[in-house]
């Protein structure tokens, strides 16, 4: 039985989709979603951010992947989500036919890249997406499963896939 961390935005749910889909196509790409959309105001996104994550739709093949995981492998999600939107954030995931794992919520990238610094429980599998959570991930987890995306291309370890069909394949 395999111990998995696996994201939330853009691994299960498509958080930055909806933003594109919201916003457009970004300025630039960058290593921090803010960065993607310099204009765009961010104090009002994250004000009406629990309605925005509520409405949120899921990557395609998470849920049926990770239902089945759930008898056969330590999963736990692992998300720089703060705590204060637990609540929708677990709602969604009910929701949308997600397994009821743990749910780690780190408050912030920094704290997500902090908690896995600290973390003694090894980690066998990381499902992540964000280059600052994959270099410092990189040392400490036995295989990085890195969700390809324009955002993440300057990260060149781990194993790089578009689909939960072909992560399902590598994950046994």
């Amino acid at each position: 039985m395999s111990r998995i961390a696996i994201d939330l935005h853009d691994v299960c749910i498509g958080y930055v989709t909806a933003l594109v889909n919201r916003l457009g196509w970004p300025a630039q790409w960058g290593e921090r979603m803010t960065s993607f959309w310099p204009n765009h105001d961010w104090e009002k996104h994250w004000r009406e951010h629990e309605e925005f994550l509520a409405g949120l739709l899921p990557i395609a093949g998470a849920a049926e992947v990770l239902n089945i995981w759930a008898g056969r492998h330590d999963c736990f999600y692992l998300t720089a989500t703060k705590e204060k939107w637990r609540g929708v954030t677990e709602r969604w995931l009910e929701a949308n036919g997600f397994p009821a794992f743990p749910l780690v919520m780190t408050g912030t990238l920094d704290g997500k890249v902090a908690w896995l610094t600290v973390n003694e429980n090894p980690i066998d599998y990381l499902i992540e997406d964000t280059v600052p959570v994959l270099w410092a991930a990189e040392s400490r987890v036995r295989e990085l499963i890195v969700i390809d995306a324009p955002w993440n291309r300057t990260f060149s370890g781990g194993q790089r896939f578009r689909t939960w069909e072909e992560i399902a394949r590598w994950v046994q």
